[in-house]
């Protein structure tokens, strides 16, 4: 591909173009970090791509085909959640209600990075082109959402019941801590993907937005949380574990912000994922270098506090990258501990197969680097289908209450909901 640099005095409306026109191609994806400022090692970069090539993964051995597929090229994708099952040989057997396939990767044939101010590089095989039809494109009128209303998964009773059900594994020392997660649904809905986005993005504006589609199926993300960066030899984790509602007032909001600044259940919490990712960096590492370099430190978004803790390490050189990412994955932020039978008994007391929800989304550059998002806070839409679906958990530890972690789960749905309110 060739890359030219042009520029723009209206880059807003630039933009709103390349989206619409972007999102004619089979399959494309918007990366957006939304100028989160103090973020350490910076939120997603703000990036733009499409294409109609996809690459083709062997169901049979998926590891290996995307090993080859993202050798020296950018690649854009995801691992949906259930793709643990395929790197430590467990399975899933709830409904899937949302049939995504388990990970989808494409080779963008147009990247479009946006700088600072009104410069804007494209790669394409024809840059000039490429910019010519996006100033030229004309804008479609987005079509509203229908009204529909979202389902629970599971009710209020049922998800005490199983909150308890942890509670007593708990006691029985068979795990330290479980994320149980709840998903609330809709069918035989017409949603626009595109519309979708820009209203979540403009409600919560994350560090690790992104709107992806992949054929007829569609990831509209505002997650705050990064799973894992490789930037050369450096791997970068940041899990979330910690959760408060912003205030209606200055002085309510400091004071809520220090309630979770001085939680010793949430920092319990967080202190139990962050030696969990530890143990999943010493995999990939150089023995010594896994650092906890930022601990329990609370990020402000619009509607939370949370509670993220930054762990790094040096990639060791018999360890590829993906490699790394697969010897995290799941995030453990997302899971429990002990890791493994966290996610057995996930299977065996959620409702629902995951799907994508708490996989990753992101890219592979051509020097093998990586940025991938956890996907929480998202909105999964299967057009085909008529589906639309999202999930919300919490971390359920010997000190959990079933009613406390069930209004955080509401408090984690409210920017969706909001969403559909409109």
């Amino acid at each position: 591909m060739k890359k030219q640099n042009f520029f723009t005095n209206d880059l807003t409306g630039f933009q709103e173009k390349a989206f619409q026109f972007l999102s004619t191609y089979t399959y494309c994806a918007f990366l957006n970090g939304n100028a989160v400022e103090n973020y350490p090692y910076s939120s997603f970069k703000t990036i733009w791509v499409a294409s109609n090539l996809k690459k083709e993964i062997d169901s049979t051995n998926q590891l290996s085909c995307i090993e080859k597929s993202t050798q020296n090229s950018n690649s854009f994708g995801y691992l949906s959640y259930d793709f643990k099952n395929e790197i430590h040989l467990l399975n899933s057997n709830n409904e899937d209600f949302i049939h995504f396939e388990n990970t989808v990767f494409f080779e963008p044939q147009i990247l479009i990075t946006p700088l600072n101010g009104s410069e804007i590089i494209i790669e394409a095989e024809e840059p000039l082109d490429i910019y010519n039809h996006i100033l030229n494109f004309v804008l479609l009128d987005l079509k509203h959402n229908q009204k529909f209303n979202f389902f629970p998964s599971i009710t209020k009773e049922e998800y005490t019941q199983k909150v308890n059900e942890i509670l007593g594994l708990i006691e029985e020392g068979k795990l330290y801590e479980l994320n149980f997660c709840m998903s609330f649904e809709a069918e035989n809905v017409f949603l626009d993907p595109l519309s979708t986005y820009q209203i979540l993005n403009d409600i919560s504006k994350m560090p690790f937005s992104a709107f992806a589609k992949f054929d007829d199926n569609y990831i509209i993300c505002a997650s705050p949380e990064r799973f894992l960066k490789k930037e050369n030899l450096k791997l970068i984790t940041q899990p979330i574990k910690g959760t408060k509602k912003r205030g209606k007032t200055i002085i309510e909001d400091i004071k809520l912000q220090n309630e979770l600044q001085n939680s010793e259940k949430e920092i319990a919490e967080n202190m139990m994922i962050v030696d969990l990712v530890r143990n999943d960096l010493a995999k990939s590492s150089e023995i010594g270098s896994v650092c906890v370099e930022e601990a329990f430190k609370i990020y402000s978004f619009p509607f939370v506090h949370q509670m993220i803790s930054t762990v790094t390490s040096k990639l060791d050189f018999k360890t590829t990258g993906l490699q790394a990412l697969t010897n995290a994955f799941p995030m453990g932020s997302m899971t429990g501990a002990p890791k493994l039978n966290a996610m057995k008994y996930i299977d065996e007391l959620e409702n629902r197969k995951r799907g994508p929800f708490s996989g990753a989304l992101g890219f592979f550059d051509s020097k093998g680097d990586f940025d991938f998002n956890v996907l929480i806070r998202s909105i999964f839409y299967n057009k085909k289908l008529g589906r639309v679906s999202f999930s919300v958990g919490s971390a359920i530890t010997i000190d959990s209450k079933p009613e406390k972690e069930y209004e955080e789960c509401l408090l984690k749905a409210k920017a969706i909901f909001n969403v559909f309110e409109l």
